[in-house]
């Protein structure tokens, strides 16, 4: 299900910033770039020289997500990334649908308003309901990869012996009686 969102998402970001244009000079590589740190903490501005084409971008973004998933997979115990994937998609769009239907309450609340500017407030709940839904959508895909990204899991026994490390040895704790 990720790499649909991620597949998606790619896609989104190369027809946003190409232009639907062939012409690797005429894209907005900067924009690009940005969006790829802030989304996948992904950088290729090293590979820009060879992109010939969308495909070749495409290939090029999809290689280095790949290898970033493949990192975080490897550096756990096998299935946690899994199931940390799965419990960031559902908190994702738990948060984001409570914030969607407390949205159309005010919607619903402020909708009898347009019927003074001569339109149908069903017909304007509706588009705009939908507009708020699509947006929500969006917001659900994005907010999930940031997190999927944006986490560095550990093991728990690399995290105690970097506790450890760091724990300062002359520290003593005292309780009043």
């Amino acid at each position: 299900q990720v790499t649909e969102l991620i597949k998606e998402q790619l896609d989104e970001m190369i027809e946003h910033y190409s232009s639907g244009k062939e012409n690797p000079n005429s894209w907005d590589w900067d924009g690009l770039g940005e969006d790829l740190i802030d989304t996948f903490m992904l950088e290729i501005s090293s590979s820009k020289d060879k992109v010939g084409s969308i495909s070749d971008l495409k290939k090029i973004m999809l290689k280095g997500v790949k290898e970033i998933l493949d990192y975080k997979r490897k550096s756990i115990d096998e299935g946690i990334f899994d199931r940390y994937q799965k419990m960031v998609v559902l908190t994702t769009i738990d948060n984001k649908w409570r914030e969607h239907l407390h949205s159309m309450d005010q919607l619903r609340e402020g909708i009898n308003l347009r019927s003074y500017g001569q339109k149908n407030p069903l017909n304007e709940y509706k588009k705009e309901g939908y507009e708020m839904f699509m947006n929500m959508m969006y917001d659900i895909n994005i907010e999930t990869l940031k997190r999927i990204f944006r986490t560095n899991l550990v093991r728990a026994e690399e995290q105690a012996a970097n506790n450890k490390i760091n724990m300062p040895k002359n520290l003593k704790m005292k309780h009043d009686s």
